[in-house]
């Protein structure tokens, strides 16, 4: 299997801390990446960036990684694999870390100044304006959540962002037109 070919299936199954998933279509490039409260095992966090490296060589483009985490996240050796992989990117990625914990929000933040990485860490209420920004649809995101999600324990904040996502979307629909 190509690194192409790998980054459009999940990867990780026999995993049960962490998947990712890339996804493509005429209009949209994205990542999603699901934690547990678990870091990622190094053998699928290895593949992970083999894949995102292989996406930053070809692409001219701005793309989106989609990060939702129940507090799991890379250690410090996945971090800087990481950070090699964003180095080499002539447009970048733009990351968003979506969670609510202080801990990982912290790793994130000094992730993004220690590695130059375009990296942010938001709370799940900020996932539907977070989509619109990027251009890329919420329910496009959370579909593929949802298949990464079949291949791990429950994690808790996909729930809270499939929330936020419907709340946005219940109180766009009540606005008054102008």
């Amino acid at each position: 299997m190509s690194s192409e070919e790998a980054g459009r299936s999940v990867i990780g199954l026999e995993m049960s801390s962490f998947a990712f998933r890339s996804s493509t279509d005429a209009q949209h490039a994205y990542f999603v990446l699901l934690h547990t409260a678990a870091a990622p095992d190094t053998a699928t966090w290895t593949q992970y960036v083999e894949v995102l490296a292989a996406w930053i060589a070809r692409s001219n483009a701005t793309f989106h990684v989609f990060a939702v985490t129940d507090g799991g996240g890379p250690d410090s050796a996945q971090r800087r694999a990481l950070a090699e992989a964003f180095a080499k990117a002539r447009q970048g990625a733009m990351t968003h870390v979506f969670t609510t914990s202080s801990l990982t929000r912290g790793i994130v933040t000094a992730f993004r100044w220690v590695a130059r990485a375009r990296a942010v860490a938001h709370l799940p209420e900020a996932f539907p304006g977070v989509c619109e920004l990027c251009n890329v649809p919420a329910p496009a995101v959370l579909a593929d959540l949802a298949v990464l999600q079949a291949t791990l324990p429950p994690v808790a904040l996909l729930t809270q962002l499939r929330r936020a996502a419907r709340d946005s979307s219940s109180s766009s629909r009540q606005r008054p037109s102008q």
